[in-house]
């Protein structure tokens, strides 16, 4: 799947989009990459629309 359109909504709306990009993890595997910036973004995330 071409990454381009998330890459347009991530950069159009920062606001609703956390897009983390990783090297060689493909679509599902981006956590096995970089376990901890991948952990750390969706920390992150979970504490920005939790409040």
């Amino acid at each position: 799947m071409p990454i381009g359109p998330s890459l347009r909504f991530a950069q159009l709306r920062p606001d609703l989009v956390t897009l983390v990009r990783t090297r060689g993890g493909g679509h599902v595997g981006s956590w096995n990459v970089d376990k901890t910036r991948y952990e750390q973004a969706l920390r992150d995330f979970a504490q920005r629309v939790t409040g």
